[in-house]
């Protein structure tokens, strides 16, 4: 479902979400291109531009993630880089790996200023309809900048069959009762590093992506960022 590697959307505080995208199969019929949108979890610079392929997305602010688009993959790995939102190269490529007609996300995490590179997290996205109005689901994401293992407590209760998230890991979707939910994002060791409420709402899913960095400032701080899908 994962893979470590590596359009205009409202900016996502930890607590909110974006409208969840919606698609069919057919959009996917191109069998040269993928369906990508791009995350930036790159702690150390603001604002980016991101470039897959031909493909470029300007100006995306720090946890915001972008609409789908179209993105050719003639072979299976596909070069990545990042700019100034002026349009200055930042980075080395970094190749990352779509499979075409299927959707992706990819997150872009590290630290770019300090050695001109970055990781990914690519998912590949499920196609399945809404959950039921009686469930929320969530997957939960490991995209912390430092690399640093994190567990997540939903009301001081981990994650079913995830008691440590490695960087990169992503789980399987995990359904919940539509409910407020005390949120707790934790060191690998248990050292509380952020804690938050949120509300699942019914007939929703969620991405929630663990990102920043121990040391950054606030919303660069170690937290979970919540989308919907």
């Amino acid at each position: 479902m994962f893979a470590v590697f590596v359009a205009a959307a409202a900016l996502v505080t930890p607590t909110g979400s974006l409208e969840p995208q919606t698609y069919s199969g057919s959009q996917y019929a191109r069998s040269r291109a993928a369906q990508v949108r791009v995350l930036n979890a790159i702690v150390d610079y603001q604002v980016l531009t991101i470039q897959i392929g031909e493909w470029q997305w300007t100006g995306i602010p720090y946890g915001q993630r972008t609409a789908y688009a179209d993105v050719e993959v003639p072979s299976r790995r596909v070069p990545t880089h990042v700019l100034t939102w002026q349009g200055e190269r930042l980075s080395n490529d970094v190749m990352i790996e779509l499979q075409p007609a299927y959707p992706h996300t990819v997150i872009l995490c590290g630290f770019v200023t300090v050695s001109g590179n970055f990781q990914t997290v690519v998912l590949r996205d499920s196609t399945a309809g809404r959950p039921s109005m009686s469930s929320a689901q969530f997957q939960f994401v490991n995209a912390m900048s430092d690399g640093a293992a994190v567990k997540v407590e939903f009301d001081k209760k981990p994650l079913n069959g995830y008691p440590v998230l490695q960087f990169g890991a992503s789980t399987k979707v995990i359904g919940y009762s539509p409910d407020e939910y005390e949120v707790r994002l934790l060191s690998a060791a248990g050292q509380e590093l952020y804690k938050t409420t949120f509300r699942a709402n019914a007939g929703t899913r969620y991405t929630a992506v663990a990102m920043g960095a121990v040391g950054q400032a606030a919303n660069r701080a170690p937290r979970l960022f919540f989308y919907s899908f």
